[in-house]
């Protein structure tokens, strides 16, 4: 897998990475699989759902609807990033990069993966306001729940990012979805929903940053981080 990564690095970067340190990772995941058992949800999740749901407007939306697709996965990613500057300083990835809006945007418009992508959201029913959202791809009745994000400028004690997942569980649960997958990390939030750990491995490429990346505080205390599954 280490091979295959480095022979799709473009060939003017090769150089970058002749003197890599090349040092692979254990990390974790979290995935749910929808299955007769009953999910070991929080009760407090469920509570506060059922609390204020017919005040909320969920919605899905496909590519197709370029319009209302484009204007809510830029609110994911732009909530996104607000959230990296916050809280991962320590670490970097290319998708932490603003090119990386520019691809994801390109790429759930593609006609080839037309109808395995989609974006979930939840709004306020009386002023459209924003609350939470997440971007889906579908694999063989596997969800991958790839991005997420809920609205950081709510002053409120419900906790809309939760309400959201546990909505659009139910809905995967109905739609005949097997297994729903958060990808990397452990975040406790996953837990809280009835998910379970798997593992994953980062491999972590040490290049000549100087030249792969010119701007040298965009890498204070991080490094070059490639996902393998």
């Amino acid at each position: 897998k280490i091979k295959l990564l480095l022979e799709n690095i473009p060939h003017e970067q090769i150089d970058n990475f002749s003197n890599s340190e090349i040092t692979p990772q254990i990390i974790y995941g979290a995935k749910i699989v929808l299955d007769d058992n009953e999910i070991m949800m929080s009760k407090n999740i469920i509570n506060q759902y059922n609390k204020i749901k017919n005040d909320l407007l969920f919605l899905r939306i496909f590519p197709s609807d370029k319009i209302q697709f484009s204007k809510y996965l830029n609110t994911l990613l732009d909530y996104r990033h607000t959230k990296l500057n916050k809280h991962k300083l320590n670490e970097y990835n290319l998708s932490f990069e603003n090119n990386f809006d520019l691809f994801i945007s390109e790429f759930c418009s593609n006609p080839s993966i037309t109808g395995h992508v989609y974006l979930d959201i939840c709004l306020s029913k009386n002023d459209g306001v924003f609350y939470a959202g997440g971007l889906f791809f579908l694999v063989n009745n596997n969800l991958h729940y790839y991005l997420r994000c809920h609205n950081p400028d709510l002053k409120s004690k419900v906790s809309f990012g939760l309400v959201f997942d546990y909505w659009f569980q139910e809905k995967a649960k109905n739609d005949g979805i097997k297994i729903i997958d958060y990808g990397r990390g452990d975040e406790s939030y996953k837990f809280r929903l009835g998910a379970e750990k798997y593992q994953l491995f980062n491999v972590v490429l040490s290049p000549n940053s100087s030249k792969m990346f010119p701007n040298p505080p965009l890498l204070h205390n991080r490094k070059f981080l490639v996902d393998v599954p």
